[in-house]
């Protein structure tokens, strides 16, 4: 299965925040001040420039217990025997904690947008039952603290926001979100802001073809021309934007990497899509083991991620992990199911055969590795 870097940022959406009141540029100065059960305040967008911006973040996660996911672990391993719950809480220590250290190192992030949003559009991460919010803002910087209490009275979630104006073409910030709750900790966000230009970037699509040029690359044809067929797997076309919409789950350093081409990882990353889904229909995922391999994964995945069952909130990256994770044990049953080791190798190379790539546009998956 292809490998993939963990992104490990906690679900209290922080990665969007630098763009909450970014604005074109006004000319005022005047200063708000915000208290609880006042939503409706208007926020003085900071004094910069309108247009292409890029944004690096870096976000790490602190104050985590491993107690409190050790526990959960113990609670969903106690139907299985002593053997196997030995195995699977030493197993799970060992994950736990790098990926404890690993949230403690943070990860980093690059966003290009453009254009700033011209509407602002606020939401506070802290959330609780009864929550005060005090909010400060103008043209040079945006401060805004939050403090939620939990159901039972007792202190449950802080933000502090702070947002600086260095000068029309830069800015920085952090955003930090405090949990009192042992398995999320506190979640830290900086952001810096770097104005590159006062149009977006890249030609709108059909450019190129109108000009008599020939962009390549799956990114460069999928925006150039999104419906143009760039291959065929079983018998269904794939366009530059379907193709390119799979590619782009991949981890670059993994894209990069990887021996065969693009050609190669689109043909993969379509492969184990339509195992996954061969798999389910076959139910393999309510039987054991891999009905608790898939709970244990996403219990692992996800654990710190979200804060109630179906919170929309997750990360991209994070839920991206947990889908791979999940494709990959699907992939293990599916190819499981045969008396012998034989006979599940025989089934495998039918559905590479039956998945094999036949590439229709070269140009697109030009500059790839070979």
């Amino acid at each position: 299965m292809i490998a993939h870097r963990r992104s490990l940022i906690l679900a209290l959406t922080v990665s969007g925040g630098a763009f909450l009141f970014l604005r074109g540029r006004t000319s005022g100065a005047d200063s708000v001040l915000a208290q609880k059960g006042n939503d409706d305040v208007k926020i003085v967008p900071l004094d910069v420039k309108p247009g292409l911006w890029e944004v690096q973040m870096h976000s790490s996660n602190t104050d985590v217990s491993y107690a409190a996911s050790e526990a959960a672990m113990e609670q969903m391993t106690k139907t299985y025997t002593a053997e196997q719950r030995d195995k699977a809480m030493a197993d799970y220590k060992v994950n736990e904690q790098k990926a404890i250290a690993n949230r403690k190192k943070g990860t980093d992030r690059q966003y290009k947008w453009c254009p700033l949003k011209q509407d602002f559009e606020w939401k506070v991460q802290a959330t609780g039952p009864n929550c005060s919010k005090q909010v400060s803002s103008t043209a040079q910087q945006f401060r805004m603290q939050v403090a939620c209490k939990a159901d039972d009275g007792t202190a449950g979630y802080a933000q502090n926001n702070k947002f600086t104006r260095i000068d029309d073409e830069h800015f920085q910030g952090t955003i930090e979100v405090v949990s009192h709750v042992p398995a999320i900790g506190t979640v830290t966000a900086t952001y810096t802001g770097k104005w590159i230009s006062d149009s977006c970037s890249g030609p709108p699509a059909g450019y190129a073809a109108k000009n008599g040029l020939h962009p390549k690359g799956p990114s460069e044809v999928a925006r150039d021309d999104p419906n143009r067929v760039v291959a065929v797997i079983d018998g269904k076309e794939i366009t530059a934007q379907q193709g390119w919409n799979m590619i782009q789950k991949v981890p670059p350093s993994t894209r990069n990497s990887y021996k065969t081409g693009l050609s190669g990882l689109l043909e993969r990353v379509y492969l184990q899509n339509a195992i996954a889904d061969e798999a389910t229909k076959l139910h393999l995922d309510k039987q054991q083991p891999w009905k608790d391999k898939l709970a244990h994964a996403k219990q692992v995945d996800l654990q710190v991620h979200q804060n109630y069952a179906g919170d929309p909130n997750i990360p991209p990256e994070v839920w991206a992990n947990w889908l791979n994770d999940q494709q990959h044990i699907l992939w293990n049953a599916y190819f499981s199911q045969g008396p012998t080791k034989a006979a599940n190798d025989a089934l495998l190379q039918r559905k590479k055969d039956q998945y094999k790539i036949t590439v229709k546009d070269p140009d697109f998956f030009a500059g790839g590795p070979q």
